[in-house]
């Protein structure tokens, strides 16, 4: 299975999937949620219709835009197809918590002198931690047990994530489960391991966001 490369790259494109997320859903929730108008509505919106197209409708668009990028057989690409899944639910999570935030915080940091940017980096970012903890357990979750698109876009066994080490490991013409039950468990392994070792944040981050406001 080349097990130790694929766990490895498992948790390399789910860790720069969770991070490009957050960063990027935050900085456009954050004006979605704040401005108030038929424009940002209308942006709104056309985001979260994205949580309402199938995975698979999606599957050749982004298989010719990456093709035309250079970007087939690699961790960027691998990465960027990810991110633009995940993107809609993150703007829907941060928007949704941001709207429940009162805007006294900012309005008092902006007559203490401080720039958008500084009142985004110094008020809203510590506050968004609760959500960003439910919202990277989503991600985590989809990207480490997803096989259609690492089986779609990338070719080379040395970049495959694990899901895709277990499918080739196993085969396809049979199903034996001496193979089969060993292989569920060391793919998933990782996963139950981390979540063992994070539980606390995890449950916290969640409780904290449910009695936010």
């Amino acid at each position: 299975m080349n097990y130790w490369r694929s766990v490895a790259n498992t948790l390399g494109i789910t860790v720069a999937v969770t991070v490009l997320v957050s960063v990027i859903a935050s900085m456009a929730a954050y004006p979605l949620a704040r401005i108030r108008g038929a424009i940002s509505s209308f942006l709104y919106m056309v985001l979260t219709l994205g949580l309402t197209i199938p995975m698979f409708v999606s599957l050749t668009p982004i298989y010719l835009l990456l093709r035309d990028l250079g970007l087939l057989n690699s961790y960027a690409g691998i990465i960027l197809a990810y991110t633009v899944l995940n993107l809609p639910l993150g703007v829907f999570f941060y928007a949704s918590f941001l709207k429940s935030v009162p805007m006294e915080l900012e309005e008092a940091a902006v007559l203490d002198g401080c720039t958008p940017w500084q009142v985004y980096r110094y008020i809203i970012l510590p506050l968004l931690r609760p959500i960003t903890g439910t919202l990277a357990m989503f991600v985590t979750l989809h990207v480490w047990n997803d096989l259609v698109y690492p089986l779609l876009f990338l070719s080379d066994p040395e970049k495959f994530p694990i899901t895709v080490s277990v499918f080739r490991f196993i085969g396809t013409m049979d199903v034996d489960p001496t193979k089969l039950f060993p292989a569920a468990v060391m793919g998933t392994l990782p996963l139950l391991i981390m979540f063992i070792v994070l539980q606390r944040q995890i449950v916290a981050g969640i409780t904290a966001g449910a009695v936010k406001g």
